[in-house]
Order: structure tokens, then sequence, then C-alpha cells
């Protein structure tokens, strides 16, 4: 199969300002839309717009002080970037980057033009193939790579540090399990699971998290374009499944008082029994419990 011309990616400060402008020209809708990384699609070839911040923290090496070359990639997918990695370099045309796999599932190598420009070749292994969505528990660099984009998405605002630091330790020492939603091998979504009565938002109330039998959802959010479209719903499921194979019996939720639109989708999952009330930031803040259908303890 020979390699297809699949994307030009450009580097900015500003994604949404240039989306906007690109689905004008293009007289395409972006296929995904944020102020990290957007997409928009075409016959063959795809234009993504990507944060210069996250892109200067993922390779220091590149410059993207000036429109240069280092402000626009060009992007080629293939079957299996490791063949074509091994066909390029006994060319001898270039320098090559070997391949590597990134957060997002891709494998890619990349070279430069004899102009400079940047060229990203990658392929994608089969469960996680573009225009794919999944739910499953994220790999230590994909929950990283997940929270980066949490603390890029929330500039100025220090806790998301804390909060990072605070939920990979949590995962690490099993005090915590965090679930994502994935398009195209990218998070857009997550929930964590809190176990322990250890976990901050828990504080101790065993009513909300015993570590044995009972354990809180938590931490529910997806990005804006992929809202009202089930994601969160079947993510939840996935971890209603896996807290009954580890044992658990019963799932609490935090929702405050105000957000009826919330509080309404939690009991139509099933949420129903209010088991406390907690005034919390400022917010009357309502936890009701759901009962697993059935639970299949660990070996």
């Amino acid at each position: 199969m020979p390699m297809q011309f699949a994307d030009i990616c450009f580097i900015t400060d500003n994604v949404l300002r240039l989306v906007a402008f690109y689905e004008q020209f293009l007289g395409v809708p972006a296929a995904e839309r944020n102020d990290i990384h957007s997409f928009i699609p075409g016959p063959g070839l795809g234009v993504a717009i990507y944060n210069k911040q996250q892109a200067s923290a993922e390779d220091p090496a590149m410059n993207y002080t000036s429109p240069g070359n280092d402000c626009a990639w060009i992007g080629f997918h293939c079957e299996d970037a490791e063949v074509e990695y091994q066909r390029v370099n006994a060319l001898g045309i270039a320098a090559l980057i070997p391949p590597e796999v990134m957060p997002w599932g891709a494998k890619r190598f990349t070279l430069r033009d004899p102009e400079g420009r940047c060229i990203v070749v990658r392929s994608w292994p089969q469960q996680t193939a573009p225009d794919e969505f999944a739910y499953r528990e994220p790999t230590a660099t994909e929950l990283r790579w997940l929270w980066d984009k949490n603390i890029a998405d929330n500039v100025g605002d220090d806790r998301w540090k804390r909060w990072k630091e605070g939920t990979i330790a949590l995962n690490e020492q099993e005090k915590a399990k965090t679930f994502a939603v994935f398009h195209q091998g990218e998070p857009i979504g997550e929930g964590t699971l809190l176990f322990s009565p250890e976990c901050g938002t828990v504080g101790g109330r065993t009513a909300l998290a015993d570590g044995h039998t009972v354990a809180n959802v938590n931490a529910l959010r997806i990005q804006k374009p992929f809202e009202g479209h089930g994601h969160i719903s079947k993510l939840v499921k996935v971890m209603e499944h896996f807290a009954g194979q580890m044992g658990y019996t019963a799932l609490t939720i935090g929702v405050e008082a105000r957000e009826t639109r919330n509080l309404a989708i939690y009991l139509h999952w099933g949420y129903r029994t209010l088991v406390t009330s907690a005034a919390e930031d400022g917010a009357l803040v309502l936890y009701y419990q759901k009962t697993l259908v059935e639970s299949h303890p660990a070996a």
C-alpha cells in the first residue's frame, strides 16, 4: 500500500481563529474543535491545527517562535510506520528520527525535506484507528497526556497541576482508577472511580467510598464538541462494570443541587438513593447511590 497524503498541521497560538478561517476557506466544518487540537477533513487531505504551547512542551527542540518551517508539519498515513522508516532510511535522502509510539496511540517517525520542512509519517494500531471511539482505562502515558490537556485548557489555574499529580498518585496507589473516552486515539473525556475514603474528594466519608463495597464516581467531563452524544453515559457503564468486577456492590455520585440537568441524568442512570449532602465551595452538593445489579469479586 503506497503512503497517502493525510494532512497539514499548522502550529499556532490561536487554534480557534485558524479553525474559523479554514472552515470558511474550505467550506468544510471541523470534525474536531478545541483550543488544543482541531481537525478539518478534506478529500484525501486534512488540515490539523495545533496549540503552540502544547507542541513546544512535547518537543522543545522545535522552533515555534517565528512563522518558519517549524510552524507547519506535513503528515502522511501509512500501513506500518516501522516498515516505511526502514524503506526511507535506506534511501539516505534525509536524517530520520526513529519511530516512537505517541500518547494517543499512533506510531510515527519524522524527517525534514531539503528546505527544512518537518514531515511526519504515522501509522495507527488496529484498535485505535482514526474515526473510532473507545471507552477504556488510559495507559500511564495517556493519563499524563489527558491531564496535560486539562492544564492547557485552564491556563493560569494552578489547581489543575495539583489535581493532576494527586490523581496520578491515587491511580498508582490503586486508591482510584481513571477511565477515558478516546476519539481517533486521543482522550476527549474522562471519569475517575474513587475507592478509598482517603481520597480528597471523599474526605473520609465512608458512605461515599469505603474501599470495600462502595466507590465514588468522580470528575466526569468531556470536551464541548462531544457533549450530548452519550459518550459519558457509555463511559460510566464501563466504570460500573469494572467496579462490579472488583467486588463493589454500590456506587455514589455527587451533583450540585442547582445543576438540575445533571441531576436528571444521574437519576436516569439509576443513582436514586440520597445518601448524604454537604456544602462544598459555597454550593450544596447532593450525593446519590446506585446499587450494582451484580458484582463479581476479583479472584
